[in-house]
């Protein structure tokens, strides 16, 4: 069975390597945890199924492009440590702390989040067809550990020729976190710092999330993103530790998480 055949009205992208690794950050006490440094990598791969709108994935802006793709990372660590960010254009870690163990001041890490976070770049191809896309929780890894999934928070950057799209998702939706332990270490419930407190952006992952199998998808309550026939999306992603996160305490410190990221996108009229 060639490509076209295998990918009929629908098309599913599990497309990245997955990391294991563990959450940490060494040798500092902040007002979240302290954590100590320890890191094991192991990649895997994705696969596209599905058919007529041919949804495929690259690493690189000029492919190639394929059902599947290795992540290839652009951060400087294999580790994640806490950040806070309203928006993925600036991110904080806190620098001092009041006597209630609250964060007082914060530095802005933008420049170096990659020693911070796991982030990187790839780009979807609607092949042949126009498709909305979303995001396939089945094909979705992020590990199985309550509390860092009840930590940690997805963040997506996507552009396409209609404009630029910012999504931060929870993680709880992964897994029953329901147990996860809490502590509040923020000055308000629901707010994470981008120079001042705001209000916590992050999306519930599955109104974003399609149904059903590869060959039967059944669309989100909302979209990812679309795409015109044969365009190409540019997809920057991080997945760190929100450090505002009432669950992003000790508790999390030396789990096991991973990365791997799955899309599935259903044709649609222009």
């Amino acid at each position: 069975m060639n490509r076209n055949e295998s990918l009929r009205k629908n098309a599913v992208i599990a497309a990245l390597a997955v990391l294991v690794l563990l959450l940490a950050i060494a040798g500092v006490t902040y007002a979240w945890f302290t954590f100590t440094t320890y890191t094991n990598v192991e990649p895997m791969r994705g696969t596209v199924t599905g058919g007529g709108v041919n949804l495929l994935i690259a690493n690189a802006e000029t492919g190639p492009f394929d059902a599947t793709c290795e992540l290839v990372l652009s951060s400087s660590t294999d580790t994640i440590q806490p950040v806070t960010t309203a928006d993925l254009q600036r991110f904080f870690v806190p620098v001092r702390q009041n006597a209630n163990g609250v964060p007082s001041s914060y530095r802005d890490v933008t420049a170096s989040v990659g020693s911070y976070v796991l982030c990187g770049t790839v780009w979807i191809e609607a092949e042949g067809a126009p498709a909305t896309v979303y995001l396939h929780k089945d094909r979705l890894s992020f590990g199985s550990d309550p509390q860092a999934l009840a930590s940690m928070r997805l963040g997506l950057r996507i552009t396409t020729r209609e404009g630029v799209v910012v999504r931060i998702f929870r993680l709880d939706d992964m897994g029953n976190t329901a147990n996860a332990s809490q502590a509040l270490t923020v000055p308000a419930e629901n707010t994470v710092y981008g120079g001042s407190y705001v209000a916590d952006p992050a999306l519930d992952l599955d109104s974003y999330a399609a149904r059903g199998t590869d060959n039967a998808l059944t669309a989100a309550p909302n979209a990812l993103f679309a795409l015109a026939a044969d365009e190409t999306g540019r997809v920057d992603y991080w997945l760190y530790l929100e450090g505002c996160d009432p669950n992003c305490i000790n508790a999390v410190k030396a789990k096991d998480v991973a990365l791997q990221l799955g899309f599935a996108g259903l044709e649609r009229s222009e």
